[in-house]
């Protein structure tokens, strides 16, 4: 039973409603800022003063008397922060057969050689981040602005090599043109690929529009490549135009040593979620990791799915995973870690608990899952409180690939939430919201698991202006012997330009190892007067020499029941559906969504108006779950059929038409 949140209404509470909108509440009326909006992107031609590389022995130990020596490369430049903004990015990647970091980016509007910020650049170091080559081209299109958006990017390194010249970045990303084509949204209508080796000496780039991939999709997240096959993984979200429209899309890239591009496949999944009182979507976030060998590979959520008619609409948003053990062709849904277990840890009086609103994940040694996300009081109408103490960072684990569950608590930040720009002056300074960004990394044997976030250190800074001056805080697991680190912050005292300044900071999902040490590479934005410079350029900063060691501290582990819902396994697997044709009307091809309850085979009869079988294809073995198919209608004559799709005893009929 729900307790009455007696004491809640004093803390500071942020709402998330679907698609990663986000209000927080401070006792006067603050605008909502939604990762569905395109903002206006006002560029300022002032262009930022160089970094200086700075040396600094920072002032904290990683567990008794070692000390880390922080250093600082100002590395490459955005014509604003829309790029790396709006949560965690994997947009910084190290491989260690290589010894080489790269980060993608956005390019920027004073950028002589690509003055055009809807291009695709990266920036890479062959020497482990000590030098680095600057602003290299990956894709991108150079005749429009908006084409290339929120770039993600890792390192594709061919098996066995050793050589960095040989090695590519390769990136995708959302479009975002303007242009409506049937279905699909005015704003966010497709996905930009590009790729270049690592000496950015050329570049191949490719655009998948809305139509083509069959799904309108936001902003592509959680994106890894696996170290032993080369296959490269991101998720997306489905869009209807205005909410998640209850469809995850899993994209695979395969390298094509032919073009030296990936080729990508989509494969989409039907994962529904609850909608609130409100009628919104309860749905916030989405990311996926694999194991070294690409056999095992999950995809998270942070959602509500088991409240729908269970509990009251307005419910609490948790931690919903599924799972492949063959390397994608199919996937199960786990049971689902049980939050509310944490809130004696938390001290709230068994209030429920709730997620918040951004997650990462990361794959051990032994193939099991760790996801690093914020729990605290659900504060109602899918909001989380945020008052000293009501909530913390997990590390939320299974310790045998998902038959259980427990949690750690790995921080407790300072600040929960800080705005960026002006929320009274979209047009000049769209206001941004930016919580703590936790990360997740880990050695290059995976016997090492790292959190990472970013806090805003109140002492110093006061806690009136938010989450707006954060450092690095980093706690470190050695997997084999369940020890932990003592919390660092690496920023603090570092003599560098992130001290206190490390906005919009984003970590790479492998550590670089020193010999001694576990290095966690880090990238930050160095901002002019923050909050007020949305729209102003973005430089770029490299962190070396973030280290962890000494693994002596031992944490609680907080067992989690695993709780199956209103929409389980089985409640999923009994779903038979055929979507309506898209396009429609159309000319040559057109696409069919097939959900099915288990892996068969499926027909597909085309019949005229009346009645008469023109056509029957046969499509073998297809997977449980959403199976996209293509009808050929090239040989059709324009005008109006009919199409049935069987799959065992089943069947559904509907109409296209060919112009």
């Amino acid at each position: 039973m729900k307790k009455s949140l007696l004491f809640i209404g004093l803390a500071l509470s942020v709402a998330a409603t679907a698609q990663h909108r986000r209000i927080q509440s401070t006792g006067t009326s603050a605008k909502a800022v939604e990762k569905t909006t395109v903002y206006p992107e006002v560029y300022k031609a002032a262009a930022l003063p160089s970094a200086t590389p700075k040396v600094s022995a920072a002032r904290h130990s990683n567990g008794s008397n070692h000390t880390s020596t922080v250093s600082e490369v100002a590395i490459g430049s955005a014509g604003n922060c829309f790029g790396p903004a709006f949560g965690p990015k994997t947009n910084l990647w190290y491989d260690n057969d290589i010894n080489t970091v790269a980060f993608s980016h956005r390019s920027d509007n004073v950028n002589l050689t690509y003055p055009n910020s809807g291009l695709y650049l990266f920036d890479a170091s062959t020497n482990g981040g000590s030098t680095w080559t600057i602003n290299n081209l990956t894709g991108g299109d150079s005749s429009n602005i908006n084409r290339g958006r929120y770039p993600e990017g890792v390192i594709y390194n061919p098996q066995g090599n050793t050589d960095p010249n040989n090695a590519y970045v390769t990136t995708i990303g959302p479009s975002n043109d303007g242009a409506t084509t049937g279905f699909c949204d005015v704003s966010w209508n497709g996905l930009i690929t590009g790729n270049a080796p690592v000496s950015g000496t050329s570049h191949v780039w490719s655009y998948q529009s809305c139509t083509a991939l069959g799904l309108n999709t936001l902003i592509p997240s959680g994106g890894t490549i696996v170290k032993n096959t080369g296959t490269s993984y991101f998720v997306v979200n489905g869009y209807d135009g205005t909410a998640y429209n209850d469809t995850i899309c899993l994209i695979k890239g395969t390298w094509n040593s032919t073009t030296y591009s990936m080729d990508y496949s989509y494969t989409k999944f039907y994962v529904p979620v609850c909608t609130d009182a409100a009628g919104a979507k309860m749905f916030v976030d989405v990311n996926t990791a694999w194991n070294d060998a690409g056999d095992i590979g999950y995809i998270t959520v942070l959602g509500n799915d088991w409240a729908c008619g269970d509990e009251p609409a307005d419910s609490t948003n948790g931690l919903i995973v599924w799972k492949t053990a063959d390397g994608g062709a199919t996937w199960n849904k786990l049971g689902r870690p049980w939050l509310a277990l944490l809130d004696p840890t938390l001290a709230n009086g068994g209030f429920f608990c709730t997620s918040a609103f951004e997650h990462d994940v990361v794959v051990d040694k032994n193939n099991n899952l760790h996801v690093v996300v914020a729990v605290g009081a659900y504060a109602g109408g899918g909001s989380i409180s945020t008052g000293p103490g009501n909530w913390a960072l997990f590390d939320i684990s299974t310790p045998d690939q998902g038959a259980s569950w427990t949690a750690t608590v790995v921080g407790r930040p300072m600040s929960f939430r800080g705005t960026y720009g002006d929320p009274n002056n979209a047009t000049v300074d769209p206001a941004i919201n930016e919580d703590s960004r936790p990360q997740a990394s880990r050695s290059w044997d995976g016997s090492k698991v790292f959190f990472t976030w970013f806090d805003t250190d109140t002492i110093i800074f006061g806690s009136g202006g938010g989450n707006i001056f954060p450092d690095m805080f980093s706690v470190g697991l050695d997997v084999d012997a369940e020890l932990w680190t003592n919390q660092v912050n690496h920023t603090q005292n570092s003599g560098t330009q992130l001290d206190g300044a490390c906005h919009f900071g984003n970590i790479s999902y492998y550590t670089i190892n020193n010999g001694t040490d576990e290095c966690i590479p880090m990238v930050g934005g160095i901002m002019v007067n923050p909050p007020i410079s949305t729209g102003s350029p973005l430089n770029f900063d490299y962190i070396a020499g973030a280290c962890m060691s000494n693994y002596t501290n031992s944490l609680p582990l907080i067992p989690l029941d695993v709780w199956i819902g209103t929409n389980d396994p089985k409640a999923v697997a009994s779903v038979f559906s055929v979507s309506s044709n898209y396009p429609n009307p159309y000319t040559g091809k057109t696409s069919v969504d097939v959900t099915l309850a288990k892996a068969t085979d499926v027909t597909i009869e085309i019949s005229n108006a009346v009645g008469q079988v023109i056509s029957t294809e046969n499509y073998k073995n297809l997977h449980s779950g959403v199976n996209t198919l293509t009808i050929n209608g090239s040989s059709l004559s324009k005008g109006l059929y009919f199409y049935t799709v069987r799959a065992g005893s089943e069947s559904s009929t509907k109409t296209m038409s060919v112009e």
